[in-house]
């Protein structure tokens, strides 16, 4: 909708209804539909965790396209009809997700991200017959029921398909954290693979990527110049930092798709001086 705004401007009327008289026809501009954001508020781990939030600047008049404009994926409203389904898929970039059914009900079938279930995945998106296989058939699959007034954080990388059995209307959003470097790195990798439509990935996730690992480098560094023992420090901080740096080694190559990545290096940040510095903070830990 931000990006509809700016393609046709906030005075661009759209239809509605008002729901208490019934009465349809009634315009609302995009600026005004936009306001109806400020009343939904995203859950207090989500703001804490996303890297949108904690490492994009707040930036004014960059155009969407922008590889330093800020992913605006946190928050949707979904609008679904009874019966409505979509099919097993797992969430761009490997995204964690947060859903809250604020009308109806939703039903999802979940599929832990296991190996061997990730292969199954991928070979059934591969498929000519997709459309004729059931996922949650070929693999071990869970049946979770969300009604009216509840909220689901779904982690990284889980498979899953949801079936609408009534009207709904959710609020919902995609998110990229510390805590899931290596799902979502995983799950980039198999988008390369399958030739995903830059339509359907993270908006700038090499963005993404580059603040996050600035930050953990400067968060290592305050654990190893204090001289703490390694398992002091929390296994997210310094498993994800070894996931980053060995994908922005090859990120940093010459081949075209490594180039592209690199087109997405914020101006802040100069990845060779970040690289060595990581490089020497994980050496040091390793001598502790």
């Amino acid at each position: 909708m931000c990006y509809a705004r700016l393609s046709v401007g906030g005075t661009r009327e759209v239809i509605a209804i008002d729901v208490q008289t019934q009465e349809d026809g009634i315009g609302l501009t995009l600026d005004e539909f936009l306001k109806l954001a400020e009343k939904v508020i995203l859950p207090l781990a989500v703001r804490e965790l996303s890297w949108a939030d904690q490492h994009f600047p707040e930036l004014n008049d960059v155009p969407p396209e922008s590889p330093y404009a800020k992913p605006e994926v946190q928050k949707y409203c979904l609008m679904s009809a009874q019966d409505s389904y979509t099919d097993f898929h797992i969430d761009f970039g490997g995204t964690s997700v947060w859903y809250h059914i604020f009308k109806g009900k939703k039903i999802f079938y979940l599929i832990a991200p296991t190996d061997s279930n990730l292969e199954k995945y991928e070979e059934w998106m591969k498929s000519d017959k997709q459309s004729e296989r059931f996922l949650g058939a070929e693999c071990h699959c869970y049946k979770l029921e969300l009604n009216q007034g509840e909220t689901i954080l779904m982690p990284s990388g889980w498979i899953h398909a949801v079936y609408t059995p009534e009207d709904s209307l959710v609020f919902g959003g995609n998110f990229l954290h510390h805590l899931g470097v290596e799902m979502q790195l995983k799950i980039n990798k198999m988008e390369d693979r399958l030739k995903t439509p830059l339509r359907y990935r993270f908006p700038h996730f090499y963005t993404a990527c580059w603040y996050a690992l600035n930050d953990m480098t400067d968060r290592l560094a305050d654990f190893v110049e204090e001289h703490k023992k390694p398992r002091k420090i929390p296994k997210f901080l310094t498993a994800g930092c070894k996931c980053l740096y060995t994908a922005f080694l090859d990120w940093m190559g010459d081949d075209e798709g490594a180039k592209t990545k690199r087109h997405e290096v914020p101006e802040t940040i100069d990845p060779f001086e970040t690289m060595k510095r990581l490089k020497r903070f994980l050496k040091k830990l390793a001598m502790l």
